[in-house]
This record gives C-alpha cells, structure tokens and sequence, in this order.
C-alpha cells in the first residue's frame, strides 16, 4: 500500500473504527480478496477487531487501499468511504461505479465489475524522461539515433457496425501518441477502419520509402478481437499473422534489419483470470545449465562448396519483430471507459519514466510487473504477453538525443514519391512537416481509386 493511502487511514483511524459495522463489512472483505478467511478468523481472535482490520489492511499489496474501497463501498459505509476518497484525485469513484458496473456499457472487452485502477494519465500528462547515455548501433544495440527515430502507425476501432463500441479507446490512442511523439517518432492516427481500409494502409505503411531514412517503425492496433484476429469494424477479420507478414524482409523491404514494435490491445478470447491469493513475493524457479546454456552445434569443419556458402547468407524471412499483446491466448483483456485500457495505461506510465536507460524487453517485463497490480473488484486479474521473432539485439529509445544534426528529408522528392494526403489528431505538439504526408510505394496509378472505395 501506498504510504499516502496509509496515512490516510492513520489520520482518520478513530472515526473508522466508530463507524465500520464489521458484520456487514467482512462478507465484502472476502469477496474483494482484501483478506483471506484465515487472516480475518486472526483479527477476529484479537480484543478491537475493526482496530486491527484497519492496521493490518496498511500491511497488505498495492491493491489493498482500492479493495477496501470497494468492500466499504459494497457494505455501504458511505461515510467512511467519502472520508478516505476526500479530494483524492487518484480515484474517480462514482464515475468508475457509474460506467464500470453498468451492464448497458459493458463489452467483450470490459467486463462487470469495479474497476480498482489507478487514476488515467490524460495525453498532456505524458512526459518522457530523457537519456543521460547515447547507445548507438553495434553488434549487441539496433541503430536509434536518427531524428526522427521513426514511423508509428495507430489504429484505433472504436465504433463498429455489429459489435458494441470500444469506449475509452480514444484516450488509448492519443496517450500512445503522444508517448511516441515524445520518443521521437512522427505519428499517425487512423479511426474506424473496415476491413480493406485496415489492409491497405498496413501495406501502405510497411512499404513506405521514407522508412530508408529512419530506424524503426512502430504499429498499434487497438480493437475487438478473438484469439488469433483482429476485427475490424463492419466485423470482418484480420489474422494476426497475415498483418505481421506485411511487414517481414521479403514484404517490407525498407524496413529490412530494423526494429518494428507491434501493440495488440484486443481481447484474445472470452476467458477471465479470476486471479490466485498470494500475501507473499513470487520467487522465479531457478535454471539449470542445460536451459541456461543450450547445446552449441558447430558447422562442419570441411570447406562449404560454393553452394552452400551462398544458402547460408540468406536471411530469415522474419527478423527483428517485436510483439505485445494485452493479454495472452484466449483472454480477455480490460478497458475502461474513462481511463482507457489497463495495458495501455501501464505501458505508456512505463516507457515514461524508464524508456531512458532502459531496452524495449525489459520494459516490458516492467509492464507484466504493473499490470499485475491491476485488478477488478472481483479479483480478475489480466497479463500481457510478449513475442520475439529473429530479435538479436537490444532495442533503446534514446529519447531526448539526437547523434547528429536534425536530419532534414527532402519534402519535394517524397512528394513525387506516391503521396496521399490524411488528417492527423493534434496532441499540443509542434507540427512536423511530415505529419501531414503519407507515401505508398508502388501505389501511384491506383491510389486514388483506393481511397475513394474504402470511405
């Protein structure tokens, strides 16, 4: 528990104490996972049960303050609730219960039940930290040091033709933006995509020229989904892996040997994580040597013909792909509303404060370690996943550092290069030049065509 959240009991300690009515409290403390049955059976043994209830409550993990708010809330201690919510800016109370336990507002995305999240960051509230150390490119260290370091393409599906709405996935897509805009990246949103169009403008974006001048590229897709899809918004499908294929060595030409980070924020399934009880600190098995260190088979040490040498210089198909995806096979993951979605929220308060010194992988295992703290009022828990495919070395952001002068980019020789003009969300950022203009390779004759097809 936070200590702002303990001092808060400490300083009220006496009127809670007066005010809570155990008996109609602890079938609540139960249901909200605040204790197990053998801990409260402990404080009951104990003279002032309520006392004790309210100092070991300060000793439990980052969720106990939301779950007592949400026993006392259930129980309907409505004084003592208002007494600890008191201008706490972190917990948007009614609204969460307004939006969060509504059936009419609940999605395959979003399940019933309260929300104990955190407050939301807003856009304006996204800050990067900027690097001390610039790690340029070598054989352990992908190359980001041009400016700008990249392309980030987000799609956002918010309104759809069949399926319920994904409300709350705004906010996702302008704090994504916002965060890859202060990492550097030029940015561009697209809403409400139907099938085609959703094709195409990954085609679009994967074969874009403008790619040889840059180091990465970075693609969001937030949306309903299934195990193994996307869906798009008049309800057709899109799998995964077809839109990871747009963007491999043979498919995706400029973007070949550099980093591309794809974000999945979907739901995978209909399953949900009631989650497990645990008061201590989980402990990772130990390895052995044989997974630490597995068999190294060396090539043969007779000469290769020719032939072979000239096999063994080709590269993987798929190389330096980064994937994550909000939760893992199967599950659903969880939006709100108001706040947008847990992975989201965890990924951007990640990449803000760490995105300086540390790489892309550790990052994400620093969101697992967030998201693990997120959960509903009914224990449901979510975990992301993380896919590698032909990553072979560490990926930083460096933000906030540029190793050269401010690359500048021909505008008229990009122009002649198959242009389509599209309209970006603004962010209170400065306008870049490039915000306002996408190129397509090899799509001049036809692009019009396109456009005028997909709405």
């Amino acid at each position: 528990m936070e200590d702002r959240h303990k001092n808060r009991i400490q300083d009220n300690l006496s009127f809670l104490v007066k005010d809570t009515d155990y008996e109609r409290l602890r079938p609540q403390l139960l249901k909200h996972k605040l204790f197990p049955a053998a801990h409260l059976a402990r404080i009951e043994e104990r003279p002032n049960r309520k006392l004790e209830l309210y100092l070991q409550v300060q000793r439990r993990g980052p969720t106990a303050f939301r779950r007592l708010l949400a026993s006392l809330y259930f129980s309907g201690h409505e004084e003592a609730l208002q007494v600890l919510t008191k201008d706490e800016d972190s917990l948007i109370f009614d609204a969460c219960l307004m939006t969060d336990c509504s059936q009419q507002s609940a999605g395959p995305e979003q399940r019933q039940g309260w929300d104990l999240t955190d407050s939301p960051l807003q856009p304006n509230n996204i800050v990067i930290e900027p690097a001390r150390v610039l790690r340029v490119g070598d054989d352990m260290t992908y190359t980001m040091t041009s400016w700008p370091r990249g392309m980030a393409l987000i799609i956002d599906n918010e309104d759809f033709e069949t399926l319920p709405p994904r409300r709350g996935s705004h906010i996702d897509s302008e704090c994504l933006a916002r965060l890859y805009r202060e990492l550097g990246f030029w940015v561009v949103i697209k809403r409400n995509l139907r099938k085609v169009s959703l094709e195409y403008e990954l085609f679009s974006f994967a074969t874009d020229t403008v790619h040889n001048q840059l180091d990465m590229a970075v693609v969001a897709i937030l949306s309903h989904g299934e195990n193994g899809s996307i869906i798009c918004t008049n309800g057709e499908k899109v799998p995964i892996e077809d839109i990871l294929s747009k963007f491999n060595n043979r498919e995706a030409p400029p973007l070949k040997g550099k980093p591309k980070f794809f974000i999945f924020q979907s739901c995978r399934g209909l399953k949900i994580d009631p989650g497990v009880d645990s008061d201590g600190i989980d402990e990772s098995d130990g390895l052995d040597e044989d997974r630490m260190h597995p068999p190294f088979h060396s090539l043969p040490s007779r000469p290769l013909p020719d032939q072979d040498l000239e096999i063994l210089a080709r590269d993987p198909s798929y190389e330096d792909i980064f994937v994550s995806y909000a939760t893992i096979p199967t599950y659903v993951a969880y939006r709100n509303n108001m706040k947008g979605s847990w992975f989201v929220q965890c990924l951007c308060k990640v990449f803000m404060k760490y995105s300086c010194e540390e790489d892309l992988v550790t990052l994400l295992a620093r969101v697992t370690q967030q998201l693990k703290t997120y959960c509903t009022s009914r224990g449901e828990k979510q975990v992301n996943e993380t896919l590698l495919r032909g990553v072979t070395r560490r990926l930083f952001f460096n933000p906030g550092l540029v190793a050269t002068p401010t690359m500048s980019i021909n505008l008229e020789m990009v122009k002649d290069d198959n242009v389509m003009e599209i309209s970006t969300e603004s962010l209170e950022q400065m306008a870049d030049p490039l915000d306002d203009i996408w190129s397509g390779a090899g799509l001049a004759t036809d692009s019009r065509t396109l456009c005028s097809q997909m709405g």
